[in-house]
């Protein structure tokens, strides 16, 4: 077990969380007014929930107040994630950042878990290859995790293998699969034809055209849908959402555990939700 550090600076808080006896850590996203949605609004209370992807432990720490026994799980600075190789990027540079975000990310984690007092235990790895021993799970959840792997399929059938119930992914809603700017909260029903068929269940590669190497994907629900289904998760629903985005916290670098005053947007996501049957 790792020791928390004791100087919240050598911390990367990618969420915004509140620490007990601590003022308010503000990261890149808060998803604290609207964390019930990001979660798909689903009752974790006793049910064993692997987090792909846990960053910082604000949602680790949500999941286990709301009564769920919490396995975390995320990558370590030898295990880094998927980093696309395209002419002009320095990868030895970027692996190097990469692996100081991780580390910063990795302590943040170890640091809540002091000040909350919360029992869990962080374990690392890819999204590929979950360990066996983690035993059987009710809930996976995938919090804006798909967008950066390379091969987002394989990493739901890695958590297919361990999970009786539901496997959750929130990830962003971005054009061009989300047409309006509204959200009413419904599902969105597209024309069953085929020149619909690619916003409805499409997939764009390389959304930030070459400025973030570990960005591979914008989703449309639909896209994540078929995935479920074909890793045997055949009942899916969706609902949508959004979230505070703070940019000038994104995608790479520390923060400072002080209150951020830069700037601030609503970002839209979704959430499905994709139950065995």
């Amino acid at each position: 077990m790792q020791d928390a550090p004791k100087d919240p600076k050598s911390c990367y808080f990618y969420h915004s969380i509140d620490l007990p006896n601590h003022a308010p850590i503000v990261g890149a996203w808060d998803l604290r007014a609207g964390v019930f949605d990001y979660v798909g609004r689903i009752d974790v209370a006793g049910k064993k929930v692997l987090e792909v992807g846990a960053a910082n432990g604000f949602l680790s720490f949500y999941l286990e107040g709301r009564g769920a026994e919490v396995v975390p799980y995320d990558l370590s600075p030898e295990r880094l994630g998927d980093i696309m190789r395209y002419p002009g990027l320095d990868q030895a540079a970027f692996e190097a950042e990469y692996r100081s975000v991780v580390t910063g990310l990795n302590k943040a984690w170890w640091y809540g878990r002091e000040a909350t007092g919360s029992r869990l235990t962080l374990r690392h790895g890819t999204a590929y290859d979950i360990p066996a021993d983690i035993g059987p799970v009710d809930v996976t959840t995938f919090g804006s995790i798909l967008l950066h792997l390379r091969d987002p399929y394989s990493a739901l059938a890695s958590a297919a293998r361990l999970t009786r119930e539901r496997i959750v992914v929130t990830d962003l809603f971005n054009p061009p699969f989300r047409t309006t700017s509204r959200l009413d909260g419904l599902v969105r029903r597209f024309p069953p034809n085929a020149a619909s068929e690619a916003r409805c269940s499409g997939m764009l590669f390389n959304p930030t055209l070459n400025q973030d190497p570990c960005t591979w994907w914008s989703f449309s629900p639909g896209a994540i849908q078929r995935m479920l289904t074909a890793v045997g998760f055949k009942r899916c629903t969706t609902t949508y959402h959004r979230q505070m985005f703070h940019p000038g916290f994104a995608p790479w670098g520390p923060t400072a555990p002080d209150q951020y005053r830069g700037s601030r947007e609503l970002a839209y996501l979704f959430t499905v939700i994709g139950e065995r049957g």
